[in-house]
């Protein structure tokens, strides 16, 4: 009836095929006459039937053992797929934590560019102020500059008025002795010249000195 593999086994008991194909066939087998030319077809059915259904095992076995040959690895196939797919529910949990910590750090940079906008509006506030601080100092630097300039002008010009007037408190000290000298020098001989007649040009040109 055909090589069956070991593993799998397919066959179809004979008595429920030539049941099935009887009942197909008139009910002659029943009837006591002598056999006929309807006998002799129904032996000829039955022996095709019989190569018919040898035939469908032999098949059955073959498709049995393409399929044993097809699973011989099925275990370890099996174990490769619940690896593969523990892997996989690792990588979706990885992938899912990757995600977290992604959304996680974007609201931590949200926050810190917050915090960078507070700092440089911060920072821009101080250096405005910090600039305007520059600016005062600046002026009052100028500002000093200028009157350091016009004291030490003032200084230059008084230096210049006192070294005049010194000249000209000299200058009117020699005439003074020159002048108390010729008076002497009349009393002295009796001159008739009057004192009015004395040349005080130099005094005049000193006297705006000593204004």
């Amino acid at each position: 009836m055909g090589i069956r593999s070991p593993g799998i086994s397919i066959k179809i008991p004979e008595s429920r095929f030539f049941f099935n194909h009887m009942s197909k066939i008139p009910n002659l087998l029943l009837s006591d006459s002598p056999p006929t030319k309807t006998d002799e077809a129904f032996e000829k059915e039955l022996d095709r039937s019989k190569n018919e259904f040898n035939q469908f095992n032999q098949d059955l076995d073959e498709i049995a053992h393409s399929m044993e040959k097809l699973f011989e690895g099925a275990p370890e196939w099996l174990a490769n797929i619940e690896k593969i797919k523990r892997e996989q529910d690792s990588v979706e949990e990885s992938i899912l934590a990757t995600q977290e910590k992604i959304l996680e750090n974007e609201n931590h940079l949200e926050k810190l560019k917050s915090l960078q906008n507070e700092v440089t509006e911060d920072i821009n506030n101080d250096l405005k102020k910090i600039q305007e601080q520059i600016f005062d100092i600046l002026e009052k630097h100028r500002s000093a500059r200028s009157n350091t300039s016009n004291i030490y002008n003032s200084q230059s010009r008084t230096s210049e008025q006192l070294d005049l007037m010194l000249q000209a408190i000299h200058e009117y000290a020699r005439l003074i002795r020159e002048a108390s000298l010729t008076i002497k020098h009349f009393d002295d001989v009796g001159s008739p010249l009057k004192y009015e007649s004395l040349d005080l040009s130099p005094f005049r040109h000193y006297k705006q000195f000593l204004l």
